[in-house]
């Protein structure tokens, strides 16, 4: 897909808005396009918005052999429990094409956030006084193990 299309720079605007869960993590990865123009090669920008605040821009700079260059970028965040509303438009950048900014691929992925336990107070109180308790039998033991036999 053509972003720039007939509107040039900060055109094309693709948006979408996707429940999201709390305990979850996402990604969305998407290839952006650039093209040689008339002899040269001109970089292509796409903006990434996150409820409509920009987050990132993703620029293809580098020329390949082919006339469109393809690159592939991905964003991560973590779910809020409400719906996010993800955007990807032509980049605002003078250095961006104007004619041409391809935008391909565009995939989001969800997955359960790791969560590692935090023991609470008291198991550690547990823990510390099992400890001590062990300790303590070894010290005993060892001291009546060493009193002299008559």
């Amino acid at each position: 897909m053509d972003l720039t299309g007939v509107v040039g720079r900060g055109g094309g605007l693709i948006s979408d808005a996707v429940e999201t869960l709390a305990t979850f993590d996402y990604l969305v990865a998407f290839d952006v396009g650039a093209t040689f123009i008339e002899g040269s090669f001109t970089p292509a920008t796409v903006d990434l918005l996150i409820n409509g605040a920009l987050v990132g821009s993703y620029t293809v700079s580098l020329a390949g052999s082919t006339s469109v260059t393809w690159q592939r970028f991905s964003y991560g965040f973590a779910g809020t429990g409400s719906p996010v509303s993800i955007g990807l438009l032509s980049g605002l950048s003078a250095q961006s094409n104007n004619r041409f900014v391809g935008l391909d691929n565009v995939v989001l992925t969800g997955s359960a956030r790791q969560i590692t336990a935090v023991p609470e107070p008291m198991s550690w109180s547990m823990l510390i006084a099992g400890f001590g308790l062990v300790g303590a039998t070894m010290r005993h033991r060892r001291t009546a193990m060493l009193a002299p036999t008559a």
